[in-house]
């Protein structure tokens, strides 16, 4: 008997045939059996393990997932044309200045306290994150300015 009208090949012992579905390159693993795709020139960033040592340049983050729908994706972090996506909830490599970035990401919501006063403008980060290893023998300066950035508390720019 034909399945699917006779779309899908049986074989001669009665049972349908399934192929492996293969996926394009633009799908890449986001961990966990999830995908995501990644257009090309965009690189998904490395899982990382906790415990592991950063190389020079580099840190180990990892970005929170959001309280909406929307905030559960992968983060497109973009340096000059240098764009690295990395996925929510789990340990990654990020270079010092794509963390630098993402420290400088703030997103302003208003509120009013009550019905008689003014809006009022609350500052936060854009993407919660912590940073589970900074990278070890960097330039001093540099990696002060990026821990300075990360720690800062009064985000009113």
């Amino acid at each position: 008997m034909p399945v699917a009208g006779g779309l899908v090949k049986q074989e001669r012992k009665g049972g349908p045939v399934l192929q492996e579905a293969k996926l394009s390159g633009a799908y890449k693993e986001a961990g966990q059996g999830i995908y995501t795709i990644v257009r090309d020139g965009l690189e998904m960033a490395k899982e990382a393990d906790p415990t592991a040592t950063p190389t020079e340049g580099w840190c180990i983050i990892e970005i929170q997932h959001g309280r909406e729908a929307w905030d559960n994706g992968p983060v497109p972090i973009t340096v000059n044309s240098w764009t690295i996506v990395a996925p929510r909830g789990k340990p990654i490599f990020l270079p010092i200045e794509h963390l630098n970035v993402l420290s400088d990401a703030v997103e302003t919501k208003y509120f009013q306290p009550s019905i008689t006063q003014n809006l009022q403008a609350r500052h936060g980060r854009r993407f919660e994150f912590r940073v589970i290893a900074w990278p070890k023998g960097y330039d001093k300066k540099q990696l002060d300015n990026a821990m300075e950035r990360h720690q800062v508390i009064e985000l009113d720019q």
